[in-house]
């Protein structure tokens, strides 16, 4: 028996007494996971050959993770066999696309993907000083190009594996070949086993995302419901804890022969032994690392503490789900370079815990094996630095008189020997000791460090209020260029008191302070950082570069505009200076004010249109606080340009761009609790959200929307708390009915039909009609009621039902409650239906057309008085 089939987890599922009486589906279930195991293990063994250097990602390393999950899971965590099927199926896949082969269409297919052309830059960029052109990338050295295969397959091994389980792999008979071959199983779980797999290289927090459960499949009994999010727990908190000696074996080592970064994961890994677990600890231990191992150490130790911080907020998520938590939510002695030494012990030298300003973030994200901070985003760096003047803006105004002094940031681009952006900014400047260690303090604000407080006696007790919350921001601009220069003087210091910090290579060398040069200098108080761009700004990959037409032209966007949307709220004046020398203006809090035409243009995704803007224009409203007068947000209740698509606003956070938010146009104002800001929530406090809410409903009211849509903004408005009377809540016979139009009517009706959607579908599983044939002629039930019970979504959180004070006890939430509050006000109760039932909901040419729905009979409640009421 394999050491997998060992396992607590498999043990506790595939071989559990408790399902004996489903035999059959649990043999099913498991001979299908051993089968799909061996068809990976053929995928997994490729990896070796495209991405050489890589500590083991073979069928040990899977099988493994089944032992390393039930220790941090404990001997008695419960998983049902399906949720063990999905699980393995998921470890299976995780890793399963860093090879080629996880691609049918082989190197061509991942030289057809934008990160292909990034990898290939980036090699060719490490290799040489300047810019390097297009040619180049095009035809690369074959040098370049094989390790370039090794990086993109390491940047989308988690996005492929989404897809691998649904995959199929053409055969010379034309046959498509699949990882699961059942395709029952394939098509109930395989989307699921995806999302799993591809989440390891989620952020923790967007583990909740996933949906709640996924019933039972075909063959499966009824209650063996999956519980994705602590599926993906488990994956999660299993992986970063397989690190051991499994991993990195000595004699393949030695064949490998690896090199930088590589070798010191394969020499820390083959140090380790297997983990054990004590109490609700993980413990590692190892043997000796001498001296020429140190750096391994250092590397074993931030392991460990990613592992330790994993498991935290892996546990923290799971309580927060009501999820049964793992018996393991620590690593023993992380955070403590001592207590590490004790199990892992060093060799003729001494760990030392000294501050690490650590550098390039890319990097040692990717050497801890998480992902990449930020990702290729380019609007990251100019948010960032915007940013950051304006904190700087802010600084001074509370130390300033007000009259004197507002605050101005000037975004430029220029050419001068090379491309560079200038961010610059009249705010309150740094003295040496913050340029030179606050600045470069990876993980720390100055903002909401003791340091503040010693530099700006009383900037703390005036209430600073800064975007800047961890301190990382800066590190963004090398993202742009390896070149960048920091000029700064502070507010109350003269001219002489100026100095600059240079970095020639970006941190791969050490920065120098020295007095800036002639054409650095400043002509007031505050600070510039100037960056030469590695790729001029209009060209593919560049900073403004937005694609290319039909005949290849670049297209380009303007620095105001891109600034623009980068900054949509902003409360400093921003100055704007194009290559070409154009300038424009953004002034502070203009997005209050302005047109609401030029607020949704800096908002709203390129792909809504001109109708979609104007038709939401005039409904856009603040939402502003009738005590305070303090404004969270200027918006409209967004129609979809069709059923299933939104208009998009965005959530602002310090008035920079954060997150989209759907079925909403416009800006709220928002907070974040995550390092890289791709995800806030509004900080609109419920009266005032469900005061505009109620706004839009009668604004919508007396617009000239279709009823569909104003049926979608019904919907809308309620889940934001407002009350939507004057709005159509359910459909019959075309006419699109509000809950005041429902009263009358049921009142008259004795019994009543209803259909849980806003409109009949073509299902070809069931209808015994052409598709053609259905959409062209069916007619629906004239007496049957079309109910949409889904509830929008805005965010990948669960706003807005997570804020305070929102809902009115008794109002509707959904249209389902203002349908039932209708129904139970005309017949003085609501009776309960036991199970849909199936039944005719229309016809296509006298074809009966068969859906579930639900029966409401008068006859029920009266003979159940007080039922449901």
């Amino acid at each position: 028996m394999p050491q997998f089939e060992r396992t607590t987890l498999w043990r506790n599922s595939f071989g559990s007494d408790r399902f004996a009486s489903d035999s059959d589906a649990v043999i099913a279930l498991r001979e299908q996971l051993l089968d799909m195991r061996t068809r990976v293990a053929y995928l997994v063994s490729l990896i070796v050959r495209d991405v050489p250097g890589l500590t083991l990602h073979d069928i040990t390393h899977l099988d493994a993770l089944w032992e390393t999950a039930s220790l941090v899971a404990g001997d008695d965590y419960f998983l049902n066999p399906a949720e063990a099927y999905v699980l393995g199926a998921a470890i299976l896949l995780h890793d399963s696309a860093m090879s080629l082969a996880a691609y049918p269409g082989g190197l061509a297919e991942v030289q057809q993907t934008p990160q292909w052309r990034d990898a290939v830059a980036a090699r060719l960029n490490a290799e040489t000083e300047g810019r390097v052109d297009r040619q180049r990338i095009d035809s690369p050295p074959t040098a370049v190009a094989t390790a370039a295969v090794g990086d993109v397959l390491r940047e989308l091994h988690a996005s492929r594996a989404k897809h691998l389980a649904l995959l199929e792999w053409p055969t010379k008979d034309g046959s498509p070949e699949y990882l699961i071959q059942q395709s029952d199983t394939r098509n109930a779980y395989g989307s699921i086993i995806g999302n799993i797999a591809s989440s390891h290289w989620w952020p923790t927090t967007e583990l909740g995302a996933l949906p709640p459960q996924v019933n039972a499949g075909p063959g499966v009994p009824s209650d063996w419901v999956v519980r994705p999010v602590k599926l993906a727990c488990l994956l999660r908190a299993a992986d970063v804890t397989q690190i051991d000696h499994r991993r990195a074996p000595l004699f393949l080592r030695t064949l490998l022969a690896p090199t930088g970064e590589s070798e010191m994961h394969w020499a820390f890994q083959s140090k380790l032994a297997k983990p054990s677990r004590e109490n609700a600890s993980v413990i590692f231990t190892g043997s000796p690392f001498a001296v020429r191992d140190a750096d391994a150490w250092w590397l074993c130790y931030d392991m460990l503490n990613f592992a330790d911080r994993e498991l935290r907020a892996t546990q923290s998520l799971l309580e927060r789900n009501h999820l049964a938590p793992f018996a393991a939510s620590s690593v023993k002695g992380a955070h403590s370079v001592e207590a590490v030494a004790e199990l892992i012990p060093t060799e003729g030298w001494h760990p030392v815990d000294t501050a690490v300003h650590i550098s390039d973030v890319p990097t040692v994200v990717e050497l801890l094996g998480g992902e990449k901070l930020y990702g290729r985003n380019n609007s990251v760096p100019i948010r960032e630095l915007i940013q950051n003047s304006t904190d700087a803006t802010r600084a001074r105004r509370l130390l300033s008189d007000p009259s004197t002094y507002s605050g101005t940031v000037v975004v430029r681009v220029r050419e001068d020997q090379g491309w560079w952006l200038d961010v610059e900014d009249d705010g309150i400047g740094m003295s040496t000791e913050v340029l030179t260690n606050a600045l470069l303090d990876f993980g720390r604000s100055l903002w909401k460090s003791s340091l503040v407080r010693r530099e700006f006696p009383g900037l703390v007790s005036k209430g600073l209020a800064s975007v800047g919350q961890f301190g990382i921001g800066f590190f963004s601009v090398f993202m742009l260029g390896k070149v960048v220069t920091v000029t700064t003087r502070r507010y109350d210091l003269g001219a002489a008191d100026t100095h600059t910090l240079a970095f020639s290579n970006g941190v791969r060398s050490r920065p120098i302070l020295r007095p800036p040069v002639a054409s650095e200098a400043l002509s007031t108080a505050g600070t510039r950082v100037s960056i030469k761009l590695e790729v001029p700004p209009a060209e593919p990959e560049g900073l403004l570069h937005r694609g290319q037409t039909q005949n290849g032209e670049n297209l380009v966007e303007a620095l105001s505009d891109f600034v623009a949307k980068v900054c949509p709220a902003t409360e400093t004046k921003l100055i704007i200076q194009d290559a070409d020398g154009t300038r424009s203006e953004i002034h502070a809090g203009d997005w209050l004010t302005a047109e609401a035409s030029v607020l949704l243009d800096r908002v709203t995704s390129l792909e809504t249109g001109e109708e979609e803007l104007r038709r939401v224009a005039p409904n856009m409203r603040p939402l502003q606080s009738v005590d305070s007068r303090e404004y969270f947000g200027r918006a409209a209740v967004a129609p979809s340009r069709s059923r299933y698509s939104e208009t998009n606003g965005v959530v602002a956070v310090g008035g920079f761009r954060a997150c989209k938010i759907a079925g909403i146009a416009g800006v709220l104002r928002g907070t974040t609790q995550t390092v890289v800001r791709d995800q806030a929530d509004p900080d609109v406090p419920g009266p005032v959200l469900r005061m505009w809410a109620t706004e839009q409903a009668k604004l919508i009211h007396d617009s000239s929307w279709q009823p569909w849509r104003k049926l979608s903004a019904a919907r809308k408005v309620m889940a934001l708390g407002g009350s939507c009377e004057p709005l159509p809540i359910v459909i019959r016979a075309g006419e699109y009915l509000s809950a005041k139009d429902l009263g009358p009517l049921l009142a008259q009706l004795d019994s009543i039909v209803v259909f849980e959607e806003e409109s009949v579908d073509y299902d070809d599983d069931v209808d015994q009609v052409l598709k053609r044939e259905f959409e062209q002629h069916f007619e629906a039930d004239a007496e049957m009621f079309l109910l949409p019970t889904d509830i929008p979504r805005f965010l990948k959180s669960d706003w807005p039902s997570s804020v305070p004070d929102l809902y009115i006890h008794g109002a509707a939430k959904t249209a389902e409650e203002a349908f039932l509050l209708a129904l139970e006000a005309a017949w003085g109760g609501v009776p309960d239906y036991s199970d849909e039932e199936e039944q005719p909901v229309g016809d296509v040419l006298g074809t009966s057309i068969i859906r579930s729905v639900r029966i409401y009979d008068r006859a029920d409640l009266a003979a159940e008085p007080g039922l449901n009421s």
